[in-house]
Formats: structure tokens, C-alpha cells, sequence
């Protein structure tokens, strides 16, 4: 096709169609729908972001609200901690002070209660002696007879009966204890070792019943307790020797076994199999 030839000839079909109208069935105009239908979507997004933007807002408020008091939290924490350690120290301390003022105290009784024992060391105790008719000087002296002791009256600064304080015994009695006192030591040992050797029973020395009467040092209260105690404790473990010994509490498993001596509770761990 020539030159002059391409410009003359046009399309008939394009040409046709180029001239029918821009408009829908219906004739609605396509570019006024879309404007209409986008502004209206833009606002509703508009509108959401800006809803959007205010929960962040708040959010983000709260998130600071937040730090902010978990710092706190942090800091009072760190105070709490600081306290703790200072007070466990201060508890330390007064736990190594109290056991300082114990260790005294300790000291300070065990020295009254060798004082105290000091002061009976001339003190016998008789057990299980029923009363008489008789004044307490003349049971001894027909004891005395009986263990073989030369009785002086001079040897006695004096004897009494302690009252009875508990309950009377199944058989309806209770003898009460008599304390004696002698002028010396030696005189009080030498009663001791023979009234326990003579086993004397009530009906020996002019009484009714065949009850065995005791020979005792005059110990301490503490020294009572504590000789009980490891009574208490020795003959489960098959001790045989649980003694006194002026006012000493003493413990031996056999015959030929070491002399263990008690001074205090704590030496009750001393008693073992």
C-alpha cells in the first residue's frame, strides 16, 4: 500500500465504535459512581485509622503507665533486698550475742549449783523411813546401831522430816524424807557407805513393813533432775552403774568400763551404746 493510500484508508469498525456513547445501561456515569463510592470509603478508613491512632495512643499511654511502675516495683524490690540483708546480718549478730549470754548464764548456774551443793555436802538423806512414836535423833540412833556407826550426838548439827508433797503410795502411806545434817563430810560419807551396804528395811529398825530404806546424798535440784535424766537415759542402754558421788552424777556400762561423768544436760550425749 502506497504512502497516499495509508492516509486515505481508516478503520470502519474503530471508526463506528469510536462515535457510541461513554455511558452504561442505564445510562449512569461511570466516573461520577467511582469518586462517589472512593470518598465515601476513604472517610470510613479515615475515620478508622483515626480510632486506630487513639487506641495506640492509649496503649502506648498504658505501656508507659507501666514502665513507670515497674520501675518502681524494681526500686522498691532493690529496697526490700537491701533491708533483707541487713536485717539477717542484725539477726546474726543477735543470735551470736544470745548464745554468748547463754554460755554465761550456763556459767553462772552451773556455779550456783556447785555453790549450793557445796553447802549440803555434809547432808544425808534418809528414804522410806516410816515415822514412829520416836523423835528423828533416836531413829538414828538405832539406824546408827544397825549399820555399825559409833553414834555422837556431836556429830549431828541436825535432822528434820521434809513434808510429804505428793500423793500417798498404793499402799495408802507415804514415808517422808529425813534430812540429816552432820558436822563434817567425813562423817556424812562414812553414814552413807554403810547405810547403803546394810540394806535395812523398816522391820530391822522396829518399824511394821519390810520396806527397804535409802541412803542418799542431799543433792542439789538441778543435780536430781539431771541424775535422772540419765537414769532415764542409761538403762535402756544396758548401764549398770548410775550413781552419785559428792554431788557428781556418774554413769558406767560394766564393771571394768571408763567412769563417765554428767555435768550438764547436754552431757547426756555422752551416754551411747
Amino acid at each position: 500500500m502506497s504512502e497516499d493510500d495509508r492516509k486515505k484508508w481508516r478503520c470502519t469498525h474503530f471508526c463506528k465504535n469510536s462515535k457510541k456513547s461513554t455511558t452504561l445501561p442505564g445510562n449512569e456515569d461511570i466516573t461520577g459512581f467511582d469518586i462517589q463510592k472512593t470518598t465515601t470509603l476513604l472517610e470510613s478508613l479515615n475515620t478508622k485509622v483515626a480510632n486506630f491512632e487513639t487506641v495506640v495512643n492509649t496503649v502506648q499511654t498504658s505501656q508507659e503507665l507501666l514502665s513507670v511502675k515497674y520501675d518502681e516495683l524494681l526500686k522498691e524490690i532493690k529496697g526490700l533486698r537491701d533491708e533483707n540483708k541487713k536485717l539477717t546480718c542484725d539477726i546474726s549478730e543477735l543470735k551470736k550475742q544470745l548464745a554468748s549470754k547463754d554460755n554465761v548464764i550456763d556459767n553462772l548456774n552451773m556455779q550456783i549449783n556447785n555453790d549450793v551443793e557445796y553447802v549440803k555436802r555434809n547432808n544425808l538423806e534418809i528414804h522410806c523411813l516410816e515415822t514412829s512414836s520416836r523423835p528423828p535423833i533416836e531413829d538414828l540412833q538405832v539406824i546408827a546401831e544397825k549399820i555399825d556407826v559409833n553414834f555422837q550426838m556431836s556429830d549431828v548439827s541436825g535432822v528434820h522430816r521434809l513434808p510429804i508433797r505428793k500423793p500417798t503410795d498404793t499402799h495408802g502411806e507415804k514415808s517422808p524424807v529425813s534430812i540429816v545434817q552432820f558436822v563434817s563430810k567425813l562423817v556424812r560419807s562414812d553414814w552413807l557407805t554403810r547405810g547403803r551396804a546394810a540394806k535395812l528395811t523398816n522391820k530391822v529398825v522396829g518399824n511394821k513393813s519390810e520396806k527397804r530404806i535409802y541412803f542418799n546424798e542431799n543433792l542439789t535440784a538441778f543435780n536430781k533432775r539431771l541424775f535422772m535424766q540419765a537414769k532415764l537415759k542409761a538403762k535402756p542402754l544396758e548401764y549398770k552403774y548410775m550413781w552419785t558421788s559428792q554431788g557428781r552424777v556418774l554413769v558406767r556400762k560394766e564393771h571394768h568400763a571408763q567412769i563417765i561423768r554428767i555435768k550438764s544436760f547436754m552431757d547426756l550425749d555422752k551416754i551411747v551404746q
